[in-house]
């Protein structure tokens, strides 16, 4: 059986045909390979040294560049999709017909796990010398499902959060050293916030929902989920939607 150095989730009908032909093909094997990233080609498309890649794209396209490059029985064939492509997989799923290695979020992974059509990877990722102890704590949590690994950690990103200090002094929300005072409890932002709206005029907090796809973990140990369609999810115990319209959500 072949070896695959580089995975993100693994279809099992595709991993299952993979192997069948790598069993008597005397030809390069194809790995079919779909991502979501956006095309560089202009920029990287030559590429195989990583350290000289930029961003998600260009590193993602070196690496494929170095595999296909070094491998001397398998070749990785790239379909790009527009983000964040789900619509497309299921259609490739429910035509039989789905890529063998795809790039998922963490907020759809369960998505996919949960329907038995993607693989764990533990056991293939061992043979390559890749355990979950390499990742980062958020990353290994991501990618783990009922105690299995169903990726290969990618990325991890936060929100970063702009803080305008003029509008923090006017809401009284600064220490004496000058430094802002952020909240510590859910109780301490509503607080918070209702304090810095009475003061200001202005809403505490300003959070861009365009283009944006994730998943929130909150204190209470419940989710939050925002997407395209502007919904937030969420779950403790039911569903709660809220339709925010437009491109911004003030809180």
């Amino acid at each position: 059986m072949k070896t695959i150095k580089m995975l993100a989730a693994v279809t099992v009908s595709a991993l299952a045909m993979a192997m069948a032909t790598a069993s008597f093909a005397a030809d390069k094997v194809e790995i079919k390979l779909q991502r979501f990233f956006g095309a560089c080609d202009a920029d990287f498309g030559a590429n195989t040294d990583v350290a000289k890649a930029v961003g998600e794209c260009g590193i993602i396209t070196s690496l494929i560049n170095k595999f296909n490059a070094t491998s001397p029985d398998a070749h990785i064939s790239v379909t790009t999709v527009e983000w964040p492509g789900y619509d497309q997989l299921n259609a490739q799923f429910a035509a039989g017909d789905p890529p063998d290695l795809v790039t998922i979020h963490e907020s759809a992974l369960s998505d996919y796990q949960s329907k038995g059509l993607i693989l764990p990877l533990d056991d293939l990722l061992k043979t390559v010398g890749v355990t979950p102890d390499q990742f980062t704590e958020a990353a290994q949590r991501g990618a783990t499902k009922a105690s299995k690994l169903y990726g290969m950690p990618i990325d991890t990103w936060t929100m970063l959060f702009h803080v305008n200090m003029d509008l923090f002094k006017r809401a009284g929300l600064v220490d004496a050293d000058g430094k802002p005072i952020f909240p510590k409890s859910p109780d301490e932002f509503i607080a918070q916030a209702e304090q810095f709206k009475a003061k200001t005029g202005k809403p505490y907090l300003i959070q861009y929902f365009s283009n944006e796809t994730a998943l929130f973990r909150t204190s209470d140990g419940g989710s939050a989920r925002i997407n395209e369609l502007r919904r937030v999810g969420h779950w403790r115990g039911r569903s709660v939607r809220l339709g925010l319209f437009g491109t911004e959500g003030c809180f």
